[in-house]
Parts: structure tokens; sequence; C-alpha cells
């Protein structure tokens, strides 16, 4: 069953739609890459949201980004439960992702050799190999090229765990991916009065959250799936709290192939909603790098 194929490219179109409506404020046009990927929006099952996605969609504009907020590469080896090691798994390939979006891309092989350890914990094999490793070594003063062979990896990892029949390790990997995401995101919002786009933004992502938490849902059986299922939750709880307004969507497309999106939902998220956000995102990420659980 494609259920987490599904649950995932939910989430991609989540982050088109959301990078769609920050063109409202500005009448900036999208991207370019998002009218290369228009035709494929019609095959759903082509299109996989990984956290290196997530990350762009949230902190691109973001002048400087702490690299030190990252989970300690030396926790890795002290994970000795499977599925924290999966949810693990997921926390460092964000990391990963964000070091590499960084200005600061000196630890991105270190965090590869822990990602590959990782995933050959969880019988992940194929897609961490000798090959990726030297793109790697030689494109790190080449942020666009370590963003594609991110991407790559999560892609790859994800056909083989579909290809065997392995949802629930997904699904574990990628609560990690996203808490992570999440995490990496709200520490770089120190002052909110400087940050309320990112701050909507970040609460856009709503509907990414609900679609994890169901796909998490259907391995409630599971103490470890309950526990993240209800973290999740929490957080959706949170997020649906947001005053929303609505007006008529309208999109156009110029000779250049650009899209101009405007209309849509806005939302308006407070002081002290997100403050609430970022406490509850913050509680849920160190449960889950405790390397104590």
């Amino acid at each position: 069953m494609r259920y987490y194929f599904l649950i995932l490219l939910a989430c991609s179109i989540l982050c088109v739609q959301c990078i769609h409506q920050r063109t409202d404020n500005n009448n900036s046009s999208v991207p370019t890459y998002l009218s290369d990927h228009a035709d494929s929006l019609k095959n759903l099952n082509n299109i996989i949201l990984s956290p290196n996605e997530i990350i762009t969609e949230l902190l691109t504009g973001t002048k400087w980004l702490n690299t030190d907020i990252v989970n300690p590469k030396t926790n890795s080896v002290k994970y000795i439960n499977t599925n924290r090691e999966a949810i693990n798994l997921g926390v460092y390939i964000a990391d990963f992702a964000y070091l590499n979006f960084s200005e600061n891309r000196t630890n991105a092989l270190d965090y590869f050799k822990v990602i590959r350890d990782l995933a050959q914990k969880n019988d992940i094999y194929g897609c961490f190999d000798a090959i990726i490793f030297d793109r790697i070594q030689n494109n790190l003063a080449n942020r666009d090229s370590l963003v594609l062979i991110s991407q790559e990896m999560y892609y790859h990892m994800s056909d083989i765990l579909e290809n065997s029949n392995r949802p629930k390790v997904n699904a574990f990997i990628s609560s990690g991916a996203l808490v992570e995401s999440l995490y990496l995101t709200v520490m770089n919002i120190s002052k909110y009065s400087d940050n309320e786009p990112l701050v909507k933004k970040l609460f856009e992502q709503e509907q990414l959250v609900q679609s994890l938490n169901s796909f998490i849902s259907t391995f409630k059986n599971d103490p470890d799936s309950k526990t993240i299922c209800e973290q999740i939750n929490s957080l959706k709880i949170i997020m649906d709290q947001a005053e929303r307004k609505y007006t008529k969507r309208k999109v156009t497309r110029d000779k250049n192939n650009h899209f101009d999106v405007k209309g849509g939902e806005d939302r308006k998220v407070t002081e002290i909603l997100f403050n609430e956000f970022k406490n509850k995102v913050i509680l849920i990420r160190n449960d889950m790098v405790n390397v104590s659980n």
C-alpha cells in the first residue's frame, strides 16, 4: 500500500501552495521550479517531500542560520531502540539538509556518516554509499549541488522503504524529520516582531502536520507511534487556533512560465500563540533526541 507516498505528496502540494501564498503580499513571481513540476502534479505519486524542501520553504531569506542547534552527532550511537534510531535518522536527515542550506557546511560529511550508520541499523542500504559520499565531498562549496544530492538521497530511501513494504519505519523517519525541521525553524526566530512573515509561513504547514499525524496514527498499537501521534496532534491543535481569512485565489502565468498567485488563505498568528507553538516544538524535539528514552 502506497499510503506514505500519498501523505508525503499531500505535504508537497501544501508547500507549493505556501510558496504561492507568499506572492500575495509582494506580487513577486513563484520560482521557475514550480512550473517545471506543474505537469508532474497530475501524477501525484511522482512528488515526494524531503526535509530539504521543508527547510528551503521555511528558511529561504533568513540572513543567518545557527548551526549549533542541530542534534550532536555524538548522540547517534546512543540510541539503542530501533524505533528511536529510525526517528533520529529523520532528525539527522533534517540536520544534514539544514547544514547544507547554511553557509557553514564544514560538518556536512560527518552528518552524512551519521545518517549512513543509522540507515544501516534500520536495514536501509544503497542510498548512502561511497559514491554519494564522494559527490558531497566534491560539492561542499556548492550549496545548490548539495541540495540536489540531499533530495536524491531522501527520494531513494523512500523508494527502498516503499518497495520493501516498511511504512512504519518511514513514518518514524518522517516524524523525526518534520519535528526537527520545525525545531530548526523556531530556533531561528528569536524576536516575533522581526519575523512575522516567517511565523505565518510556519503556521501554513498545518496540513503537513495533519497529514503526518494521520499517517503515524495507523501504527498506534506501537507505543512509540502512539506517543508521536499525540505529540504531532498537540502541534496541530495549536496551529488550528490561528485566525483565518479567505479571499478568492487568482493564478496567472507570464511568458517566462512563472506563476503569479494572489488571494487564498491568510493567517493571523499572535505572539502568544507562536510562543506556545515554539515551546511545544522544543519540548517534543528534545524528547525525540533524548538518549535516555
